[in-house]
């Protein structure tokens, strides 16, 4: 693994930390990112340290403390970056050499199972919660949308066979959309 390329794709995946083209061209993006990840976290809680440091000497008053607490880490890394999850998803779930991968992850549309991870993740980050397919599609593919209102039914279909015995987890309420009703725990 080449470190510093691996870095770098971790933090242009997962941070807003911006990251010279160069290194990216480099990275290892099957795993070396993956392994890297922790580096990500590490800087997010030195953020988090500092600004508490700082909060402190200067007395900062504890609302105030907690609420800029809450913020850093969507001003690090931007919360999900659901652009690169949907990219990685693509480019692992299409079992192409490695430089095809590249070409996936560089391409601005998104891919059916790009679309499938991300309908997986919202549903199981709120369980129970009914996703329309409006939020749905605003959520994978923007207010901009243009396509068939039924194509998040069809993803959602192939989204079923491909999680095989769970994927009756995925429920249909009907006349107004999905949810996930399995234990995350």
């Amino acid at each position: 693994m080449r470190a510093v390329p691996s870095l770098a794709a971790a933090f242009a995946t997962f941070s807003r930390v911006p990251v010279p083209q160069r290194l990216l061209d480099r990275a290892d993006w099957t795993g070396g990112a993956l392994a890297a990840l922790p580096a990500v976290g590490a800087v997010q809680g030195l953020v988090s340290g500092a600004w508490l440091v700082a909060a402190h000497a200067l007395g900062v008053p504890a609302p105030v403390v907690a609420a800029v607490l809450v913020a850093l880490p969507f001003a690090v890394n931007g919360g999900i970056h659901m652009d690169g999850f949907s990219d990685v998803a693509d480019a692992r779930s299409s079992h192409a050499a490695r430089e095809r991968k590249l070409e996936i992850m560089k391409d601005p549309h998104i891919g059916a199972f790009g679309v499938m991870a991300i309908v997986l993740y919202l549903l199981m980050q709120h369980p129970g919660m009914v996703f329309t397919r409006e939020q749905l599609q605003d959520k994978i593919w923007g207010y901009e949308f243009i396509g068939e209102s039924r194509t998040v039914d069809v993803h959602i279909r192939t989204l079923r066979q491909k999680l095989g015995g769970c994927g009756h987890m995925i429920e249909t309420v009907r006349g107004v959309g999905y949810r996930f009703t399995g234990d995350v725990a």
